[in-house]
């Protein structure tokens, strides 16, 4: 249960800020960020900070930065983000970059139902999901959608509702295999708040995407 308030505090610094002089930074942990920093320049076509020691790649208006960690990757489900997305203007054809170049898929492109948009989700190089979300008037690549499994569902909609401004949003629970969706929004984020049966505690440095947050410009 330690975990829960630790993922709501690295959201909010993403979330809350309103200075576009500030640059969102995405923190994942890799057993292999030589190869995670291929799979981004290569697929999304994202570049290599210039600083050689840094594992970081950058997009116009973030950052993913890759911290190389020795910890095994759990075999299920742990609470933490569960995937996180871009928009993209150019669905179609990143999708048949992708698949070219040797990108793996969960499933095709499909079309979204709830939200009107087509989407696809994608697996990197270390199996973390990537999802991309069609959306016309926005710049190619804008991170807008994180994707959290929480412990504590209903003190997680609240927190979210009353402290980041997100709608009451769409319901999408299926009560048959006790599992909680709930599909909401704010001014900046798409959120999918999860709850399901089998997870476990997240690890100390474990593989995976662990944290957004705003940084200043250098």
């Amino acid at each position: 249960m330690r975990y829960f308030p630790f993922v709501l505090l690295i959201i909010s610094l993403s979330c809350s800020t309103t200075d576009k002089q500030h640059i969102l930074s995405i923190r994942i942990n890799s057993n292999a960020p030589e190869n995670l920093i291929s799979w981004y320049t290569s697929n999304l076509g994202l570049a290599r900070s210039p600083v050689a020691s840094e594992y970081i790649v950058q997009g116009e208006s973030f950052q993913i930065e890759l911290h190389e960690t020795d910890a095994k990757k759990p075999e299920g489900r742990t609470f933490g983000f569960f995937k996180y997305g871009f928009t993209t203007n150019r669905i179609e054809e990143l999708y048949t970059y992708m698949e070219s170049n040797g990108s793996q898929f969960r499933g095709g492109i499909f079309m979204d139902e709830n939200l009107k948009q087509r989407s696809f989700v994608s697996l990197d190089s270390e199996g973390n999901r990537v999802q991309f979300f069609e959306d016309e008037n926005k710049p190619d690549l804008t991170p807008c959608f994180f994707s959290v499994i929480t412990p504590d569902f209903e003190n997680a909609l609240e927190w979210y509702r009353d402290k980041m401004g997100f709608n009451d949003g769409i319901n999408l629970d299926l009560a048959e295999r006790n599992i909680r969706i709930r599909l909401m929004k704010n001014e900046r984020w798409l959120l999918e708040l999860l709850s399901l049966p089998g997870t476990g505690p997240v690890q100390d440095n474990q593989p995976g995407i662990s944290s957004f947050g705003s940084i200043p410009p250098k």
